[in-house]
């Protein structure tokens, strides 16, 4: 009798711990779940607070600018009172910046064909920037460059043309390091606290498979920013250095991206990659179509995320942006093992 109280007892204590322990361990998960919630409420209204931060007195140069995203940063940064240069190697979207936002919007928006391929091209728009701040008292430098210039080819990277790697490399990647390399003193001679803004990709965080190539680029570009943020902080020079990384975006950069899949197919049909990609590019298809486009930042989404972090200057120099439903999705590519990954890469999308 007495073994079995005992024994009834030691139950009772064991459950009672566990009841604890499990009590503890919600508090904790609680106590955690609120301190993100709270970070990320203080985020959205810092973010909030630097979107009213006036341009009035300061000069952007944002490359990709006459469409998509940059577009979509250069009215808005525009509108704050920047001087804006819109950056572009397409003539007609150009023009139709100019027209739309310096003749009839009235707003202080310069365009400039710019091929960032080329450190000539780059460098001409640097004196041609530089000459026009010299005749303006009120703007000593430049104060933020925005690298959101890029291009996007769909394919298996072991079978895509040499050209199309080398394209994506020499605009989203080398594209950036020259326009760093030929602003550097504009950047530096500003009377603001300068930034340097890239536009990177989840891409180049998680592997998508068909976009190596993009992905690399993007994934060098973060690194190339976060060295030479090191490198500035050790030299003590009032510059920064910050990388946005959207999730999928509804321009006509990533619409392009599912006809070219398809027209790569159609031209490479006995390709030793092609059944591969065939079945996951008609599983991307239904998940990102049209019809599911809660999984789409608009530009606009990400053009306040640009413009944010350009005028605040405690914003945290690598950041992610993607649609709130698409969240799930991300976060589950970042933690899940690698083989649980790559089933949901390339047998669910």
């Amino acid at each position: 009798m007495a073994q079995t109280q005992q024994h009834h007892s030691a139950v009772r204590h064991l459950l009672r711990s566990a009841l604890s322990d499990t009590r503890a361990v919600v508090r904790a998960l609680l106590a955690w779940a609120f301190l993100v919630l709270a970070r990320k409420a203080f985020r959205v209204l810092r973010a909030k607070r630097a979107l009213q931060v006036s341009g009035k007195g300061k000069t952007a140069v944002v490359t990709g600018g006459a469409s998509g995203v940059g577009r979509s940063t250069v009215e808005l940064l525009a509108r704050q009172g920047w001087r804006v240069y819109c950056v572009d190697i397409n003539e007609a979207n150009l023009a139709t910046v100019d027209r739309d936002l310096r003749e009839q919007a009235g707003l202080d928006v310069r365009t400039a064909r710019t091929n960032v391929t080329s450190l000539e091209s780059c460098e001409a728009l640097r004196d041609r920037v530089t000459e026009e701040l010299k005749s303006d008292a009120d703007r000593p430098g430049l104060d933020l460059l925005i690298n959101c210039a890029a291009v996007a080819f769909v394919g298996p990277v072991l079978s895509c043309p040499w050209t199309q790697i080398e394209t994506q490399m020499q605009v989203n990647l080398m594209g950036p390091i020259r326009m760093c390399t030929a602003f550097k003193d504009a950047l530096l001679a500003s009377a603001h606290s300068s930034a340097i803004v890239n536009v990177g990709s989840i891409s180049g965080c998680t592997a998508w498979p068909w976009q190596c190539a993009y992905s690399s680029t993007k994934a060098g570009l973060l690194g190339f920013a976060e060295t030479l943020r090191r490198e500035i902080v050790a030299s003590g020079r009032r510059l920064r250095v910050h990388t946005i990384n959207p999730g999928p975006i509804d321009t006509p950069l990533v619409a392009a991206q599912s006809e070219a899949g398809k027209l790569w197919l159609s031209e490479n049909a006995n390709d030793t990659f092609a059944d591969a990609m065939a079945a996951t590019d008609a599983r991307h298809d239904g998940a990102m179509s049209i019809k599911n486009r809660w999984v789409f930042l608009g530009p606009d989404d990400v053009a306040k995320a640009l413009v944010a972090v350009a005028n605040d200057p405690l914003s945290p120099s690598v950041s992610t942006v993607v649609a709130p439903l698409f969240w799930p999705i991300y976060s589950l590519l970042l933690t899940l093992p690698e083989s649980w990954g790559d089933a949901l890469m390339t047998t669910n999308l």
